[in-house]
């Protein structure tokens, strides 16, 4: 008989299952680990998750944990649900450039850009075309233009047929982050905010995508930059405190 505190030697069978199920609980782990958003103390918060600020008759609340799935999306970027209501008595721009994630000591990680966008632009308008959304948007819009280059994308809103400033510099530099990665998926685009005009009494809410957030950054501030859509003049900014939680 052998010894009761006697060792029996694993089969190979029985290495492998079990490197299999800590490789599995490796996964699981980190899945939940990549920084992850909630409100600062002090901030205005809607059933202890969405955030709101306002300015000027502009209304902004976000979502930190709109969007729920722990993969991919939340390895490669940092997505939350932004709503803007406009209740001023002018159009207000929505563009990625005027979004961000800034750190107290400078740090910016910007919106990016969902879908990439061909050919060329004409002074302050757009003529630029991308490829066609195959399936319905799914944000909530109100009284929203879409820009004239995203109206291809969405052929089910109505086009602004305004001049629509365009930043190729801004959106090439950061639309292809998404190259070296298999996203942005279906999903994600169908929930994106599209970049447009929100007229006055309208309303917009959607997924914005932002840069991934480094393991150093504590604290955050969303940033909205306003800016009006008539004559494109920045007038003011909305701004709300986030803690990175891990």
């Amino acid at each position: 008989m052998q010894p009761v505190n006697e060792q029996r030697t694993l089969t190979a069978n029985e290495r492998r299952r079990l490197a299999v199920l800590a490789l599995l609980a490796f996964i699981a782990t980190g899945c939940t680990s990549y920084p992850r958003l909630e409100p600062a103390p002090g901030a205005e918060q809607i059933n202890g998750e969405r955030v709101i600020s306002r300015f000027d008759g502009v209304i902004v609340q976000i979502d930190t944990d709109a969007w729920q799935e722990p993969g991919e999306v939340r390895r490669y970027t940092t997505p939350l649900q932004v709503t803007v209501r406009n209740e001023s008595e002018r159009p207000v721009t929505l563009r990625y450039q005027d979004f961000a994630l800034v750190r107290d000591d400078g740090t910016v990680y910007s919106a990016l850009p969902p879908f990439e966008i061909e050919g060329t632009i004409r002074r302050r308008e757009g003529t630029v075309v991308a490829r066609p959304l195959l399936n319905t948007p799914r944000f909530y819009h109100r009284r929203f233009l879409v820009s004239p280059y995203y109206a291809h994308i969405y052929p089910s809103l109505t086009r602004y047929p305004g001049a629509f400033y365009h930043d190729p510099l801004f959106h090439d530099r950061y639309y292809t982050i998404w190259r070296d990665i298999d996203l942005p998926t279906e999903e994600m685009l169908e929930r994106a905010l599209p970049e447009g005009i929100i007229q006055p009494g309208g309303e917009v809410r959607g997924m914005v995508y932002f840069e991934p957030l480094e393991d150093a950054a504590d604290k955050v501030r969303f940033q909205f930059d306003l800016v009006d859509g008539g004559d494109a003049d920045a007038f003011g900014e909305v701004s709300i405190p986030l803690l990175v939680t891990r």
